[in-house]
C-alpha cells in the first residue's frame, strides 16, 4: 500500500486537475507532523491493495492569492472542488480553537469530529491532542524509565493529569490571547512547574523571569502575560478532562505534559538523588520533539486498533479503509 506521494509541488489549479484525473484516493493534510501521523495510522489499518496518496499543503504553491496558512490553503482547495472529486479526496485540518465557548463558561460546542463532505476537522486543536488520552500517555511514558520505577511515577501522574492539562490549557489560551505561542512554548521547563501528589502549579516568579530572559519580553509585558495566565487558569478550574484534552494547544500541551512527567519522576524518589536518576532526567530532556511525536503516534495507533481511544476514524472511513 502506497501512502505517500513523491512530494511533487503543485500550484492550486494543477492540484485540482490532479485530483480530478487520478483514481487513487488522496488525503491532504497541513504539514509534516500530520503526514507522519497519518502515514503511521493508515499503514496499520487493513487496506489490502488499496492505495492512498498523502499530500501536504506545504507542497501547494501558487494560485492562492491572499490565502496564507496551510489550513486556509486546504479549506480553499475544498471550496473549489467539483462534486465528483469527493469520492476520492479527503482533507484534514487543525480545528485550532474553533468551536470552543471561551467567553463565559468554557465548553466544547462540537463534541465530535466536524465533517463537511470530505473535509474533517481534528477533534482537538491539532493531531497532538489525540495523545492526551490517559491510556495513550501511560503507554508512551512506560518505555522511558525502568519498569521497577514506572508504577510509582505513573500513579502520581494519573492523579494530577487533570491539573496538568489545566496548566497546559491556561498557557495555551494565554498564547492565543497574545498571539505568541512560540514565546509560551520556549519558556516552559520542568524547573518552573511545581508538582505534588494532588496539584500542579506554575512557579509564577520563575516563569515571569524566564519570559524576560528566554522569551525576550520586557518586564511590563511579562507581568501582563502572567496576569493573563492567572485569569485563564481561574476560568479553567471546573472544566472537565475531555474538554481540556481537546482545547489545549497541541505543541504546548506536549511540552507541559513532558515537563510534568519529569517532575513526577523527581518527586516519586525525593531522597534518591542518585546518578541513575540524574542520568534518566537528562535522557528525558535530551529526547527531541520528533522522537516524542513518533513514540506517541505509535502508542495512539496501537490503542486505535483496539478501539480504546479517540482517533480520526472518519478520515479512515472516508478513505475506504477498514476500522476495527
Amino acid at each position: 500500500m502506497n501512502i505517500t506521494n513523491d512530494r511533487l509541488k503543485y500550484d492550486l489549479y494543477e492540484y485540482k486537475l490532479e485530483i480530478k484525473i487520478t483514481e487513487t484516493k488522496r488525503l491532504l493534510v497541513e504539514g509534516r507532523d500530520d503526514l507522519r501521523f497519518f502515514s503511521r495510522l493508515i499503514s496499520e489499518f487493513k487496506a489490502h491493495d488499496r492505495h492512498v496518496l498523502i499530500d501536504t499543503a506545504q507542497d501547494l504553491e501558487g494560485g492562492f492569492s491572499e490565502v496564507r496558512g496551510n489550513r486556509e490553503k486546504i479549506e480553499f482547495v475544498c471550496s473549489i472542488l467539483d462534486e465528483e472529486c469527493w469520492e476520492k479526496f479527503v482533507a484534514f485540518v487543525d480545528r485550532e480553537f474553533r468551536g470552543f465557548e471561551r467567553d463565559n463558561v468554557i465548553q466544547d460546542i462540537f463534541p465530535e469530529h466536524k465533517v463537511n463532505k470530505g473535509l474533517v476537522w481534528s477533534r482537538g486543536h491539532s493531531v497532538e491532542n489525540y495523545f492526551f488520552d490517559v491510556a495513550v500517555l501511560r503507554e508512551s511514558f512506560k518505555d522511558l524509565i525502568p519498569i521497577s520505577w514506572f508504577d510509582k511515577v505513573i500513579d502520581i501522574f494519573d492523579r494530577i493529569i487533570v491539573e496538568a492539562l489545566k496548566l497546559a490549557c491556561a498557557l495555551s489560551l494565554t498564547g492565543n490571547e497574545i498571539q505568541q505561542f512560540k514565546v509560551i512554548k520556549r519558556t516552559i521547563h520542568w524547573k518552573f512547574i511545581e508538582v505534588s501528589s494532588l496539584h500542579v502549579k506554575l512557579s509564577q516568579d520563575k516563569w515571569r523571569d524566564e519570559l524576560i530572559n528566554r522569551g525576550q519580553q520586557d518586564f511590563a509585558t511579562s507581568v501582563s502575560i502572567l496576569e493573563k495566565y492567572i485569569s485563564w487558569r481561574e476560568k479553567l478550574e471546573n472544566v472537565d478532562l475531555k474538554t481540556l484534552q481537546w482545547l489545549c494547544h497541541g505543541h504546548i500541551g506536549m511540552t507541559v505534559l513532558w515537563a510534568v512527567y519529569t517532575q513526577c519522576l523527581r518527586i516519586a524518589f525525593p531522597t534518591d538523588e542518585t546518578q541513575e536518576l540524574k542520568t534518566l532526567i537528562g535522557k528525558m530532556e535530551g529526547i527531541g520533539e520528533e522522537i516524542r511525536f513518533q513514540s506517541f503516534t505509535g502508542s495512539l495507533t496501537r490503542k486505535a486498533l483496539q478501539n480504546k481511544c479517540e482517533y480520526p476514524k472518519e478520515v479512515i472511513e472516508l478513505l475506504g479503509l477498514s476500522t476495527l
